[in-house]
């Protein structure tokens, strides 16, 4: 159904919806799993060209953008991201967009694998090699952006020797409750840090677009699909790490 007061949306088109509400449910957001009512602002069309589940993560693949479009930079400027995981890949695509030279830290040989390098990128796999000294003789010149999507406090402040002046951090990681990170250890280098959270129209706009182009890519990170009466078993994946795996989609039809 379409409300009264919508006129650009019809029945029968293929939409995105970043929250819905729907009564009954312990968490009332979760209107992925029933009927729900969501306004009109958080309502996206899919373009003709988008295959739908290549748009079912919309908001996380946002984050990922958002973390890439966070710091100044020029072209050629050295960017680590560390995490193999979703936002990792989406934000490396990201900062290689705009003209980065990117390395990409992981610890799943599998994941890094996903990550299609240009000739100045480099993944790295740090339960093998050394981040420090493999980041040093990358870009021995020191990095311009270090991004951690993964909530790793040691990991941003072991790679704060390669960090050049006026050089920028952006953390997209959960660090805890009582996660900090020292902002006097980021003086010495006057690093500015980057917090991005959450998701806008415009940001939401701009992911979309890109994805349209084929410049963020999310169908080569999906490994898993499970039609969803077996939601159980997806979840039981990716909490038990059983197996390698990235993206988990249910297939509702």
């Amino acid at each position: 159904m379409v409300g009264s007061d919508v006129s650009d949306v019809e029945i029968g088109e293929t939409v995105f919806a970043t929250i819905s509400n729907v009564d009954g449910m312990f968490y009332k957001c979760g209107g992925h799993v029933s009927p729900a009512v969501t306004p009109r602002s958080q309502i996206w069309k899919l373009p003709a060209g988008v295959e739908p589940v290549a748009a079912s993560g919309l908001v996380l693949t946002q984050v990922g953008y958002n973390v890439g479009v966070r710091p100044p930079m020029i072209a050629g400027d050295a960017a680590v991201v560390i995490g193999d995981g979703l936002v990792g890949h989406w934000s490396a695509q990201t900062l290689r967009h705009r003209g980065a030279r990117v390395m990409l830290l992981g610890k799943h040989d599998e994941r890094l694998a996903r990550w299609e390098t240009e000739t100045e990128d480099r993944l790295v796999n740090i339960t093998r090699e050394d981040a420090l000294v493999a980041v040093q003789e990358w870009a021995p010149e020191g990095v311009h952006i270090l991004a951690d999507t993964v909530g790793s406090v040691p990991g941003i402040e072991a790679l704060y020797p390669i960090m050049r002046h006026n050089s920028h951090l952006v953390s997209a990681g959960f660090y805890g409750p009582h996660g900090a990170i020292d902002i006097q250890r980021m003086r010495a280098r006057e690093l500015t840090l980057h917090t991005p959270a959450g998701w806008s129209q415009d940001r939401m706009d701009a992911t979309l677009a890109l994805l349209e182009q084929g410049i963020l890519k999310t169908l080569p990170l999906i490994t898993h699909r499970f039609p969803v009466a077996q939601a159980a078993a997806a979840f039981d994946l990716i909490l038990s790490r059983r197996e390698p795996c990235l993206g988990v989609i249910l297939d509702w039809e």
